[in-house]
């Protein structure tokens, strides 16, 4: 009962256990799920409409330990080695990675001459490296929980070092972006 009930909040603050298809609590898939549904409420809280229009700063704290409990339920997970299992997996990855490069690629580019005006570019830096410990921890804690052939063998466009090699250059757009907004007019 404990364990339903604790679950159960997890799904509905994470927002991610609703929907079709292939779901288990305890795999890669509902890991990466629980990360994205964290992408999406940063985009929600930054652009979140006040009276001024201006976004929200955000605190950092429970996003990164959503972040992290995602990636702590990919480390409990099994390792994917069926194909119903993969391509849910598969599913879920992109969108980690179409999710968190939006929120990096649009909305946070979009705040910096904002956090510039406030002079929270230091604020910001501090967080996108923060980012960067959780995406090699991500990483690290993925790739183990993957076969990299199967993988291949589902997904026509992107192996996995696609996907690695995405987040290697949107961790290097993010830090850049903020080390801009200490130096250069905007």
């Amino acid at each position: 009962m404990r364990f339903s009930a604790t679950f159960s909040v997890l799904c509905l603050s994470a927002g991610v256990c609703s929907g079709y298809g292939y779901k288990n609590p305890n795999t890669v898939q509902h890991g990466a799920e629980v990360v994205d549904g964290e992408f999406i409420n940063s985009m929600r809280v930054i652009w979140k409409r006040v009276p001024t229009w201006k976004p929200w700063k955000p605190t950092w704290e429970r996003y990164f330990k959503n972040i992290y409990m995602g990636i702590d339920e990919i480390a409990k997970a099994d390792k994917v080695d069926t194909k119903a299992a993969m391509e849910a997996a598969i599913k879920a990855i992109a969108d980690v990675t179409t999710d968190g490069g939006h929120l990096i690629e649009h909305d946070y580019s979009k705040l910096v001459r904002y956090v510039k005006q406030k002079g929270e570019c230091r604020y910001y830096l501090q967080m996108a490296k923060m980012n960067g410990e959780a995406k090699d921890r991500w990483v690290k804690t993925l790739r183990p929980k993957i076969d990299e052939e199967l993988w291949a063998s589902l997904d026509s466009k992107h192996d996995f070092a696609w996907y690695v090699k995405r987040w290697d250059n949107l961790q290097k757009e993010f830090i850049k972006m903020w080390e801009d907004c200490l130096h250069v007019k905007y």
